[in-house]
């Protein structure tokens, strides 16, 4: 999770100042230094991330070994769609600093298509309770509120 968080964080940090700034401030745009404490950031998040696959893909193996979970295509996509992520994005930037680019940008397309493809598909994974439970839990403490409870004295 904490890995998605600052992932997440970087991603908009880079789209900001590479892309919105750097339309206007041209040294902006480009690759970011591996000095930059953001790209530090992204290299320890991503590396956290493909750990933290790890660590699930076993404990979910041991689980469906134990017979204590399923072993659908539901139960599984969400870790290969992760892994796809972590994998394409890890292995476009070390394709780029080792000076392979033609494959660098295709492993870098797959990584946005990925991407892409975790965000679609996630109101059908696991990745789902992500947004159903979190507005579950917004409208419990909105009936819960004094609003809902005594409406005339609110207006």
């Amino acid at each position: 999770m904490w890995s998605f968080i600052a992932l997440f964080f970087v991603t908009t940090y880079s789209f900001v100042s590479q892309d919105i700034l750097g339309y206007f401030i041209p040294s902006l745009h480009g690759p970011m230094s591996m000095l930059n404490p953001v790209k530090m950031v992204a290299n320890v998040a991503a590396i956290a991330l493909l750990v933290g696959i790890v660590i699930l893909w076993k404990n979910r193996n041991e689980m469906v070994e134990k017979k204590q979970a399923g072993n659908t295509f539901y139960d599984w996509f969400l870790i290969w769609m992760i892994a796809g992520v972590g994998v394409t994005g890890l292995g476009a930037e070390v394709l780029r600093l080792v000076g392979v680019v033609k494959l660098g940008y295709l492993v870098y397309y797959l990584h946005l298509v990925s991407v892409m493809m975790l965000f679609l598909y996630m109101p059908y994974t696991k990745f789902a309770h992500l947004v159903y439970r979190t507005c579950a839990m917004t409208f419990e403490r909105y009936r819960d509120s004094a609003y809902v409870k005594n409406p005339v004295n609110n207006g």
